[in-house]
């Protein structure tokens, strides 16, 4: 006999717990609540077969999942676009993407199985505003008004490689934490930094924002 639907339901409702304990005050809205929950469940669930994540305990998964993707949330301006390099389990695309549904979001992700995870996930939590590139992001034709990555490869490598998806006066977006040095390549600078603790013992981390010379 299995025990495996009753964990993945209690841990659900610790998840929930959590959204609402850490999540709600650290900025999360209390209305997205079963969004994320939704999210959640599917990401247990997928986990078990494929390698979307090793962060799936409630508290953690609110934590580095969810309120570290909300200081980009917060910065994108209304009605823009973002592509979100190897989405992976969704963070910052998916949560983005709920966070601000005024936004069009493009996740990325070349492995078939996570892409698919990220398709079904997106309409589990009722995201109109997304769309799932099932390909490598080289590979993509059109630009976009903001690029990011988060935990995918240096700033400088992601730069030089992925150029060709911003459109002329766009911005870099990269999740880094404050003790990392970074690097540009030439021509590029930082034009704004933002600095936030997430719960727990995840520490400081700062979201970067990086733009051409002009």
């Amino acid at each position: 006999m299995t025990h495996k639907p009753n964990r993945a339901k209690r841990q659900a409702k610790s998840f929930a717990a959590a959204y609402r304990e850490i999540g709600v005050p650290g900025g999360l809205p209390a209305a997205a609540e079963d969004c994320f929950t939704a999210w959640y469940e599917l990401l247990l669930k997928w986990n078990r077969t494929t390698n979307l994540t090793r962060i799936t305990e409630p508290a953690d998964a609110v934590a580095v999942h969810l309120l570290d993707a909300l200081p980009l949330a917060r910065l994108l301006p209304p009605e823009s676009d973002l592509l979100d390099i190897g989405s992976g389990a969704g963070s910052p695309g998916l949560v983005v993407a709920a966070l601000r549904p005024d936004v069009r979001v493009t996740c990325s992700e070349s492995v078939t199985k996570k892409s698919s995870f990220l398709m079904q996930a997106a309409h589990a939590m009722g995201l109109a505003n997304v769309r799932v590139a099932a390909a490598r992001a080289e590979m993509l034709a059109e630009r976009f008004a903001f690029v990011g990555a988060k935990a995918v490869a240096e700033p400088a490598m992601l730069i030089d490689r992925f150029a060709h998806l911003l459109r002329p006066g766009g911005t870099w977006v990269f999740f880094v934490t404050t003790r990392q040095e970074t690097v540009l390549p030439d021509g590029y600078r930082v034009a704004e930094t933002v600095d936030y603790r997430l719960p727990g013992e995840h520490g400081r981390r700062r979201l970067l924002v990086v733009r051409r010379n002009e």
